[in-house]
């Protein structure tokens, strides 16, 4: 066969049906799903991980819990929403907290002349998927992360002298309780099954949440108009177009 005849062979498209070509369209990729893995080093690090099953909420119980509060915004649940702000208010004050915290003691410990400080390196890092796309997920990821660097940072200190134990302790008790503090937001809040709708009518549903988590919601909360952080513009649209067509419904019971 001659160069002409497989240029033209080579041009020539495939040919479909209609039916086939609509066919073809309709099979969409699946769900993207995340495999991604986070490694800690140190057993501090660790712990902040698992948690504890009655005490300090760990990254999985954490997960699970902020996939509740999101169910509860798309179902019109008002406090989800402020507690999902609460929650990212908190996660970055201690994202803050842990890189100051670095850049202090790094500092600290290079002011030892002749000293470049190599923070330590586990042999065997214990790996974690992450299963959830939430992005407040990858926040507590990134807290997590941080806070490992840091211990392994004033670890290395530590061994070689030039930070005491007091020094090394309180930052991490301190890094410690920021992160904590920012896990445990989310389970301030209870499925109630409220709305804005229950709110502003004062139902016996909105008067029982009230009860249950005793926090004063914002006008733009209460309105609607609220802009929950990590959320985009064009899913809270999505959102509240769902809420307006289900208190339509509401109304007309």
């Amino acid at each position: 066969m001659d160069k002409k005849n497989n240029k033209n062979n080579f041009q020539q498209e495939p040919k479909f049906t209609k039916q086939e070509w609509e066919n073809l369209a309709r099979k969409e990729p699946g769900r993207l799903e995340n495999n991604s893995i986070f490694c800690v080093q140190t057993k501090t690090a660790q712990k902040i991980v698992i948690g504890r099953a009655k005490g300090p909420a760990g990254f999985y119980k954490f997960a699970g819990k902020i996939s509740q509060l999101f169910k509860g915004v798309v179902d019109g649940d008002p406090f989800a929403e402020c507690y999902l702000a609460i929650t990212y208010k908190h996660l970055m004050k201690a994202i803050k907290k842990l890189e100051a915290l670095k850049e202090e003691y790094k500092q600290k410990i290079n002011q030892t002349e002749g000293l470049s400080l190599v923070p330590y390196a586990s042999n065997e890092p214990k790996g974690y998927q992450i299963k959830s796309k939430n992005r407040y997920v990858g926040l507590c990821v990134r807290t997590i992360l941080l806070y490992d660097q840091l211990a392994r940072m004033l670890y290395v200190g530590q061994d070689l002298s030039v930070l005491k134990e007091e020094e090394v302790q309180e930052p991490l008790r301190q890094a410690r309780d920021a992160i904590r503090y920012a896990l445990n937001v989310p389970f301030r809040w209870y499925y109630t099954g409220v709305t804005r709708y229950d709110v502003r009518h004062n139902t016996l549903k909105a008067k029982m949440a009230y009860e249950k988590m005793k926090i004063k919601l914002s006008s733009q909360i209460l309105i609607g108009t609220f802009k929950v952080p990590l959320i985009s513009v064009e899913k809270m649209q999505q959102i509240r177009e769902q809420q307006k067509q289900k208190e339509v419904v509401q109304q007309q019971k």
